[in-house]
């Protein structure tokens, strides 16, 4: 049996050099030849596997034996095999070290080192025959071994999918081998937090190294490549390949958001306002109107007609979250030498912006009682409602250039200089020494203005009292000549009808008397009435004495 042993392994140290040479050679030259980077699989691996082990061995170990062959035909010594497996133990240790010390510490090493040590042990039990019926098989195993653990231990999106096992199996080699892209997860109870667990390498060319994203259901990321915009993935787990880093964390979700604003009204008044909006990535199919309109003005919403991801709760489409993304920018009063890394307006927060510019503009079109006070006033007319309605005008269709939804946008409140500070005191909250230095400074310079402003709105209202007091006196005195002229007519008409009634019955009695009759018996009445309400008669009643006695002259 050792015969054969050694029949075959004598064999084998001359065949196998110039195989190993040729295969070495190949998978150089291919790695070589490819300039473009390949996305990366198993097969990838198992060449990376082969150059990192074989090429060390090749040196170190085959070229030795088969040098020893052709000078003698006895084996090499045990001490000559463990120096040349040194060689071995060396170099691999040394490359993987080179690749991934920096976010790993020693655990390539480690790994590298297992693998080494298998690799020996075949060889001192049987040279090449140990090398494929022992080292091999333990490396297959070791490969299985890892397979399970990965879709063990990894998250999964679809846990029956094919390529996301694979894809799984890649990561968790990859973080054996100390050579992973960065391992990111959605923070919980952030909106856009994202933290990096385990951190890696986004640059080196091993293209079947794998990073990892994991999100929530109710979460997508965009990534790019460098300033490159590459793709919108997710939600679930999502794999980096080489340069791809997460740009943004877009949640779903229908959002809520508030602030404070400062804003001046069409008279001149400051106040302070809490705006409130709620919107959310566009989940709606468009008309094909609609979407020829909104992508003549973006053209980034070419495929963005209906959502192209209709599994779990929150479908959306991809190419409206891009456009949401775009608008995604360094703030422009960050932009300082001192600032390291400037904060960034994320897409959310940009929507905010265009909310409160709107509102601006919409209550600097009103007065300070239209504030209250609906411009088309009708039975159930709001005035808060009108603004709602006049900043949804101006926000929505901008909002839906970018694949944005707005479901609500409206001014929640209107606030003076102190009612922040006042609300705040009664709910026993305490404001920050930034807070209280910031409501004094804006208390202390706009006192004056605001004093001279109220004063100029006061003395508006005042005109406007006067003028209605004005004109109610006015209108006043024309009812009261009105009534005054009413009732003499409606007297003189009772008076005529009775004479005629009189001259019908009795042509001979003089109109005279009977007037001096009618007379007698209104001064009468009027006697009977108090002094106050017979103001006025008196003078009345001597006219109408004046005008008969007339009457009678001519008669």
């Amino acid at each position: 049996m050792g015969e054969i042993v050694y029949l075959i392994n004598s064999t084998l140290d001359k065949v196998l050099p110039p195989v190993m040479a040729v295969l070495l050679a190949g998978f150089t030259i291919s790695s070589l030849w490819r300039k473009q980077p390949t996305e990366g699989g198993l097969f990838e691996w198992i060449k990376f596997l082969t150059l990192l082990e074989a090429l060390p061995l090749f040196l170190w170990v085959v070229i030795p034996v088969a040098i020893q062959a052709v000078v003698s035909s006895s084996p090499p010594s045990t001490m000559t095999t463990l120096i040349d497996w040194g060689g071995v133990f060396i170099s691999t240790t040394l490359i993987i070290y080179w690749f991934s010390h920096e976010h790993s510490g020693y655990r390539g090493v480690i790994t590298v080192l297992w693998i080494d040590t298998t690799l020996l042990a075949g060889w001192l039990i049987a040279r090449w025959l140990g090398l494929l019926f022992i080292s091999i098989p333990l490396l297959v195993w070791f490969y299985r071994l890892a397979s399970h653990i990965a879709l063990i231990v990894l998250p999964s999106s679809n846990p029956d999918d094919a390529r996301e096992k694979r894809e799984r199996v890649l990561a968790f080699l990859s973080y054996l081998f100390g050579v992973q892209r960065p391992f990111f997860v959605t923070i919980d109870g952030s909106l856009r937090g994202i933290e990096k667990r385990i951190p890696g390498d986004l640059v080196h060319r091993i293209h079947w190294v794998r990073g990892l994203i994991w999100t929530k259901s109710h979460q997508v990321v965009g990534i790019t490549i460098g300033k490159q915009f590459q793709r919108v993935d997710g939600p679930g787990v999502i794999f980096l390949k080489q340069l791809e880093r997460p740009l943004e964390v877009v949640d779903l979700r229908t959002q809520l958001r508030s602030s404070v604003i400062e804003a001046v009204t069409q008279d001149g008044i400051p106040i302070k306002a809490v705006v409130f909006a709620s919107f959310a990535i566009d989940r709606r199919p468009w008309t094909r109107q609609q979407h020829e309109a909104l992508t003549l003005l973006n053209p980034a919403l070419k495929d963005a007609r209906t959502p192209d991801v209709l599994g779990g709760r929150y479908p959306f489409s991809r190419a409206r979250v891009r456009a949401a993304l775009t608008r995604t920018s360094i703030l422009a009063d960050s932009r300082s030498e001192e600032c390291e890394t400037p904060p960034l307006l994320y897409w959310d927060d940009w929507v905010l912006k265009r909310v409160e510019e709107a509102a601006r503009h919409v209550l600097a079109q009103r007065t300070l009682d239209e504030l209250w006070r609906p411009k088309n006033d009708f039975e159930g007319a709001n005035a808060l409602n009108e603004i709602a309605d006049a900043i949804r005008q101006r926000v929505e269709t901008l909002l839906q250039e970018y694949g944005i939804q707005l479901f609500s946008a409206r001014v929640a409140r209107i606030m003076f200089w102190d009612e922040m500070k006042e609300e705040k005191q009664k709910k026993g909250e305490k404001l920050s020494p930034q807070e209280e230095e910031a409501l004094s400074k804006e208390k202390a310079d706009g006192e004056d203005i605001i004093r001279k402003q109220i004063a100029a709105w006061r003395s508006e209202w005042e005109r406007r009292c006067k003028a209605t007091l004005t004109q109610g006196k006015a209108e006043a005195e024309r009812l009261k000549y009105d009534a005054q002229a009413y009732a003499y007519l409606a007297l003189l008409t009772a008076i005529a009808e009775s004479l005629r009634e009189i001259d019908l019955q009795d042509p001979t009695i003089p109109h005279s008397t009977i007037a001096i009759r009618f007379a007698g018996a209104l001064k009468n009445l009027l006697q009977q009435l108090s002094e106050e309400t017979a103001t006025g008669f008196p003078d009345q009643l001597g006219l109408f004495n004046h005008f008969t006695s007339e009457g009678t002259s001519h008669d």
